[in-house]
């Protein structure tokens, strides 16, 4: 990362928001603007409230992972089990 030049950010006393300055293509800013009027926001208003939501769905999706990866851990695990259950009844009929 370079170094920032100009005059150091401040960050905002407790209970203000933080100013960030992006940009943006000018279709997106179009796509903002409709957005907004329609959700009776200001532009600002509208784009936080869609990160917020963009950062909220990858949080949901990274705990349906872990939920999906703990049931296939658990699901594995129970056909281990069966799997060593069937080899102590196919053993017991070899003999």
């Amino acid at each position: 990362m370079t170094a920032r030049r100009g005059r150091p950010t401040k960050a905002p006393p407790p209970g203000r928001k933080a100013s960030l300055g992006l940009k943006v293509t000018a279709r997106l800013k179009a796509r903002i603007e409709r957005a907004a009027y329609e959700n009776g926001r200001t532009q600002s208003q509208e784009a936080e409230a869609r990160l917020a939501r963009s950062f909220d769905a990858e949080d949901f999706l990274q705990a349906a992972r872990l939920a999906f990866l703990d049931h296939t851990n658990s699901l594995h695990d129970r056909l281990m089990s069966v799997e060593a259950r069937l080899r102590v009844i196919m053993q017991q009929g070899e003999k």
